[in-house]
């Protein structure tokens, strides 16, 4: 059997290797300047990691989703959707957590109502556990 590439594919193997080096190279004359400064990887790339793992292992879900299990339509979901529908119950009751951000505020707040009532109420029932800027987290006292 012959294994051999043909020359066409010797031609693109060698220019991804040239353009992969190429890549490589720029990467690192960006780089280099702010190694003195900031020896470990920036923080954004770690953060991004970090908050990928943790995605991984728990269920997520919108405010928008949330009232929608609820069977309560809204800007994106007619009403009545089935519970089946949803990977899980994603009923505020049974977040952990729950994040408010600008974009909750400016965006969820003004176009559905009911996301008004569950930001009253989570802010008049929860404990923030975590603030920086504008974002804002609070954790459910019922589950641990």
């Amino acid at each position: 059997m012959d294994f051999s590439l043909p020359s066409n594919s010797k031609k693109l193997l060698l220019l991804e290797i040239l353009a992969m080096v190429l890549v490589v190279m720029l990467a690192a004359t960006v780089r280099y300047p702010y190694l003195e400064n900031n020896p470990g990887w920036y923080t954004d790339e770690g953060t991004l990691i970090d908050i990928a793992q943790h995605l991984n292992k728990c269920k997520t879900a919108d405010f928008q989703i949330s009232v929608a299990y609820e069977g309560i339509k809204t800007t994106h979901f007619p009403p009545n959707m089935p519970t089946e529908r949803f990977a899980y119950d994603t009923r505020l009751n049974q977040a952990k957590y729950v994040v408010i951000d600008p974009v909750w505020e400016n965006f969820c707040i003004t176009s559905i109502p009911e996301v008004e009532e569950m930001a009253d109420m989570i802010i008049s029932t929860r404990q923030m556990v975590f603030k920086i800027g504008d974002i804002q987290i609070y954790q459910n006292p019922y589950i641990q």
